[in-house]
């Protein structure tokens, strides 16, 4: 729109639209998913007994303590962030999640993402 500046940088040194490529590759850090941060963020937004306590998970689909996927999509957020430090930050970018698998205590957790087009 005339008149309309570039957007301001939210991540000084981070990475502009010039800076990517497609077919660029990223890779994240790895981060361990405890089970007092199953349990801490479980207790706050995912209340459901397999994701609060080993025992009550006993008998349940999982049948052992697990990790909210919400939880794995927040950690996933952070590493990806960090990983692909966009100046103007990652709004909208889209992507795709999915959850092929529990995450359990001790996992541990990375993103790795390849840069498909840009527009």
């Amino acid at each position: 729109m005339a008149g309309e500046s570039a957007p301001a940088a939210v991540r000084l040194g981070g990475l502009w639209a010039d800076d990517l490529t497609a077919g660029q590759v990223f890779r994240s850090g790895e981060q361990e998913i405890t089970a007092e941060a199953i349990v801490e963020f479980a207790a706050r937004f995912d209340p459901q007994p397999f994701h609060l306590d080993a025992d009550a998970a006993a008998g349940t689909f999982f049948d052992q303590l697990v990790g909210s996927g919400w939880h794995t999509a927040a950690v996933t957020m952070g590493l990806l962030v960090d990983a692909l430090p966009i100046a103007t930050g990652i709004i909208g970018a889209g992507g795709e999640i999915a959850w092929p698998t529990a995450t359990l205590p001790g996992d541990r957790v990375h993103i790795e993402g390849v840069i498909e087009d840009l527009v």
